[in-house]
């Protein structure tokens, strides 16, 4: 009996430091599904124990949440099943991907990097009047006549561009991030929210060619 102890101890410590080293996105979208906690408030989570019929989650403020299985194990060799099916059930639920994004991919290649440089400049060209006023630097660079015209849609080029990629920002957090397992409390998050910003579709095309890289490796592991 204490010897078959020992080995369930042994196997729930194993377990408990696996999913919090290498599993903490699941531990998210648990509290999210069955708690209804948002993936903010849940991002501290850590597992803390497991018996044969749940699991337990703990947050700062000794707050303790219970994860239950559909049906209670008969051993804990049975733990990894039940895991994985608590976390398919989740994904499910809250509409997320098996492909985790936990990286940010900068705009450093060619058919990403030239796009953003463009729209920043833009940004910056245009955050201003300054820029555009007879005989200012604009005019003596480039004319009077081009000065002139960029002085009346100043305002309107630069808060329509804040506008709609803002709106564009919204939507990727929302059906790029979120999807991916993007937690709102990492830098990898707002790098990303920040890039986004400023380039717009070429950001969210930068993420996507990182999802199918990502989703090229998880198929080649399984051949």
């Amino acid at each position: 009996m204490a010897t078959q102890e020992a080995k369930d101890n042994a196997t729930k410590a194993r377990i408990i430091n696996h999913m919090n080293t290498d599993h903490h996105d699941a531990l998210i979208r648990y509290l999210q599904h069955h708690h209804r906690l948002s993936a903010y408030t849940a991002h501290p989570a850590r597992m803390s124990s497991l018996d044969l019929t749940s699991l337990t989650i703990v947050l700062p403020g000794a707050k303790i949440y219970h994860i239950p299985f559909r049906e209670p194990m008969t051993a804990y060799s049975q733990a990894r099943e039940k895991i994985v099916e608590l976390d398919n059930e989740a994904r499910a639920a809250l509409g997320q991907s098996e492909i985790a994004i936990a990286e940010f991919r900068p705009p450093t290649e060619t058919q990403f990097g030239l796009p953003f440089l463009v729209v920043l400049a833009t940004f910056v060209g245009y955050s201003t009047r300054a820029w555009f006023v007879a005989h200012g630097p604009v005019a003596r660079l480039l004319g009077e006549g081009f000065a002139k015209f960029s002085f009346v849609i100043q305002p309107w080029l630069f808060w329509g561009m804040v506008l709609i990629h803002g709106v564009e920002t919204w939507w990727f957090a929302r059906t790029r991030l979120a999807r991916h397992s993007v937690n709102p409390r990492t830098g990898v998050y707002w790098k990303w929210i920040a890039t986004v910003f400023v380039e717009g579709v070429f950001g969210m095309g930068r993420f996507d060619a990182l999802v199918a890289k990502k989703a090229e490796e998880r198929a080649k592991l399984k051949h």
